[in-house]
């Protein structure tokens, strides 16, 4: 039946039948290729305004105007934490070629303060740190944020590294009385399996000597280096967090937390009777407090500055 209609009626059914599949393909088109608007974003951007610490820190009885003037006004010493974070070297990834040692500082808000970068001083510098590794002397200048140039006020020293660390902050004030003055010193204590240290300060520029005001001692692979004073009470210390399998794994990236203030970085992480909360530290107090940040992270956690890395074969690996 439906041949003999096709055959009667030839030129209508293919007529309609083009009339319906252009009609089909018309209305695709349109539903196809409707311009659409501008996507908006999900999310809205907010700002984030940080807000400095307005505490100033009292200088001890004792210190001197030129040293409280040069020193309590300094961006580093008004937090009562610091967030230090090492950044990667790919260099030392890849070939294992030993690059500078660069350490950026943040506060607890996560606004960057500044940067601590290691001196060089041309080829001769790149061949120390091939040759003598994390035991090399080294020189850090703090280069403040939005800044081109050092600040020449403080400058963080170490000599060549026999056994045991010792890193020194020395004052650049512009006084020749004082310049090249060492305000606050982090001095490693060698144990066999202990981590241990010795924090001095120098309270009065006058003085031939610096003060020990508390010491270190961890126990073996402690991410934890909590500084107690004469009697037993934690001031401050220095904890590095973990920064992921691959980078802890592969690289030497650490980030620390430096903790100034007894009341405010220990809260809910230590009991309060094992903190000094009376204590307040000092400007080179705290300067020691970043000496022990950057010794800790040559003593122990700079584990493939020895590797040949990543291309040559050479893994470094664990604590040591």
């Amino acid at each position: 039946m439906s041949v003999l209609l096709l055959h009667a009626f030839p030129v209508s059914s293919i007529s309609l039948r083009n009339s319906l599949l252009s009609n089909a393909i018309l209305k695709r088109s349109r539903h196809s290729f409707r311009p659409r608007g501008s996507a908006k974003p999900r999310y809205k951007e907010e700002k984030i305004e940080y807000i400095p610490n307005p505490t100033i820190i009292p200088p001890r009885k004792g210190a001197t105007k030129s040293n409280s003037h040069v020193l309590t006004v300094h961006p580093l010493l008004n937090e009562p934490t610091l967030v230090i974070k090492r950044e990667i070297e790919y260099m030392n990834l890849i070939l294992g070629f030993e690059q500078r040692n660069i350490y950026r500082i943040y506060n607890a808000n996560g606004l960057e303060l500044g940067v601590f970068k290691e001196e060089e001083n041309g080829i001769w510098s790149a061949i120390k740190r091939q040759l003598m590794r994390t035991r090399r002397p080294f020189k850090m200048q703090f280069w403040p944020s939005l800044q081109d140039y050092y600040d020449p006020s403080i400058q963080i020293e170490r000599n060549f590294k026999f056994i045991n660390s010792h890193v020194q902050c020395v004052l650049n004030d512009g006084n020749s009385a004082f310049n090249g003055e060492v305000v606050a010193e982090s001095k490693q204590i060698w144990h066999m399996w202990r981590r241990k240290y010795e924090l001095f300060a120098k309270y009065d520029l006058q003085d031939n000597f610096i003060d020990k005001f508390a010491e270190c001692n961890s126990p073996l692979l402690s991410w934890e280096f909590y500084n107690k004073n004469q009697v037993g009470l934690i001031s401050s210390g220095v904890d590095r967090n973990w920064s992921g399998l691959g980078l802890e794994f592969l690289t030497d990236v650490g980030t620390y937390v430096v903790r100034f203030d007894p009341n405010l970085s220990f809260n809910g992480l230590i009991d309060p009777m094992f903190v000094d909360g009376a204590k307040q530290l000092t400007a080179e107090e705290r300067l020691a407090l970043i000496c022990q940040c950057i010794s800790i992270d040559f003593d122990y956690f700079s584990r493939h500055s020895n590797s040949g890395g990543f291309m040559i074969g050479g893994y470094g690996g664990g604590d040591v």
